[in-house]
């Protein structure tokens, strides 16, 4: 999941308690379902509205708040790499890469250095 996507989330999101939310309005204001099934005609109550827009407001933060941790979950595991630990070889979509292929196929950049261990060993061998 790029980073890209838990904002796509979260904007179709707001977006929908946006629409929720004028569509209370606009059911207050115009009544709603007499213009549109010539129902009864109701007055209008400003307070019944601020009320029900408190309520999804709450409810809007809540789901927010818990899609952001979602969202940050799916991408905190997601970007684990599963590694053989006989052959080292890279699962990759299905798929068990070597090092070199999973690096190409990511285009990752790499880099070499030594670690302290190795460093000893090779020390003895010199």
């Amino acid at each position: 999941m790029s980073a890209r996507v838990p904002r796509q989330i979260l904007l179709l999101q707001s977006l929908g308690f946006a629409l929720v939310l004028a569509t209370l309005w606009a059911d207050e204001l115009l009544d709603l379902p007499h213009l549109l099934f010539n129902a009864t005609p109701t007055p209008g109550r400003l307070s019944e509205a601020a009320f029900e827009s408190v309520v999804v407001a709450i409810l809007g933060v809540l789901t927010t708040a818990l899609t952001v941790r979602l969202t940050r979950r799916i991408v905190a595991l997601e970007s684990f790499v599963v590694l053989c630990s006989w052959c080292r070889r890279i699962r990759d979509e299905g798929q068990w890469l070597t090092f070199e292929a999973f690096f190409a196929a990511y285009k990752a950049n790499t880099s070499h250095g030594l670690c302290p261990d190795c460093a000893v060993k090779l020390e003895a061998e010199t």
